[in-house]
C-alpha cells in the first residue's frame, strides 16, 4: 500500500494543475478515488487502518516534502489541500491512534 500510495502522489498528484483542489468537490473526488484504493488494498491486506494510515502518511510525506523544497514555506494550492483531503480520510476511515 505504501508503494502505491507513494507512486500516486510522485507520479500522477505532482502532475495536477495547482489550483486543481480548490473546489471542494474536486477534494471531495481525490478523497473518493483514494478511498477506493484503500478499500480495495484493505481488502486484499485485511488491515483498513494500515491501509488508510499509509494514505495519510504518503499525503503528509507529500506536503512536507514540497514545503521543504520551498525554504520550509508551504507552497498553497494542490500542496496545501493534500492535508484536507489526508484529514478526511482519516476522518472517514476512523483511523486511530497514528503517529502521523
Amino acid at each position: 500500500m505504501e508503494m502505491i500510495m507513494d507512486c500516486f502522489f510522485e507520479n500522477v498528484f505532482s502532475e495536477i494543475d495547482r489550483a486543481d483542489l480548490l473546489a471542494r468537490y474536486k477534494r471531495r473526488n481525490m478523497v473518493e478515488y483514494l478511498s477506493t484504493v484503500i478499500q480495495a488494498c484493505s481488502h486484499v491486506e485485511g488491515q483498513p487502518q494500515e491501509a488508510c494510515r499509509s494514505a495519510v502518511a504518503s499525503a503528509l510525506n507529500f506536503h512536507a516534502s514540497t514545503r521543504g523544497q520551498n525554504g520550509q514555506v508551504c507552497l498553497m494550492g494542490k500542496y496545501h489541500n493534500v492535508l484536507y483531503v489526508a484529514a478526511r480520510l482519516a476522518f472517514d476511515w476512523k483511523l486511530e491512534h497514528s503517529e502521523t
